[in-house]
């Protein structure tokens, strides 16, 4: 063969050789940070084009549809009824309610199934702007593919139709409860110790006198 054949074919390996290492793709990664913040999305208004101001932020840390995400990366479901009892002045940094949550609301859902699950799970009300989509995680680091296919999946509004999305760390009652549905015991509130500086308990919560 040709030396200089031989040199041309060389060059052409190196030179794509070079192109498909700039191709790397860069993981992407979600830091989970304690302080609460509300993520709007920008909507348009079909006709006009014009940007519409974004519905006001949820005065509160639980969503109509909520995801949790535990240590292990595994995906948790629950969902709670609308409710109109706002607090008509939000703290600076408020404690979550108790809100009564259960072993049974929880329903795991397969990492790889995640996204198909809120097509079909997804509360209409979050699609009427009525409270945002609510991702609660365990972990301070949220970088796995499952994750990032989740978020791809919220951020495609038009597919979503999620236009408000909060992701925060779980919350203390999230926790106790997701313990108890993991090892499949018996949960009664009025047993469980609180911490009362972390939760805000209200009048018509009645626990047993012990």
């Amino acid at each position: 063969m040709n030396k200089y054949i031989l040199i041309f074919l060389l060059l052409c390996f190196l030179f794509f050789e070079s192109c498909s290492k700039k191709e790397t793709v860069i993981d992407e990664v979600y830091i989970i940070k304690s302080k609460v913040k509300t993520l709007a999305k920008k909507h348009y208004n079909s006709k006009n084009g014009k940007e519409l101001p974004p519905p006001p932020p949820y005065p509160g840390f639980y969503g109509l549809t909520n995801i949790i995400i535990d240590k292990q990366g595994e995906f948790y479901f629950y969902q709670r009824k609308y409710d109109f009892t706002w607090n008509c002045i939000p703290e600076e940094n408020p404690n979550p309610d108790f809100i009564n949550l259960k072993p049974v609301d929880l329903i795991k859902v397969p990492k790889n199934s995640i996204v198909d699950f809120l097509k079909e799970n997804t509360s209409p009300a979050i699609k009427k702007n009525y409270g945002p989509f609510i991702i609660a995680s365990q972990l301070d680091t949220l970088k796995t593919k499952e994750f990032i296919n989740l978020m791809r999946y919220v951020n495609n509004t038009k597919k979503s139709q999620i236009r408000i999305y909060l992701i925060r760390r779980t919350t203390q009652e999230e926790n106790v409860v997701l313990q108890f549905k993991k090892s499949d015991s018996v949960y009664d509130p009025d047993e469980i110790k609180w911490d009362k500086d972390s939760i805000t308990f209200f009048e018509e919560v009645n626990f047993k006198k012990k």
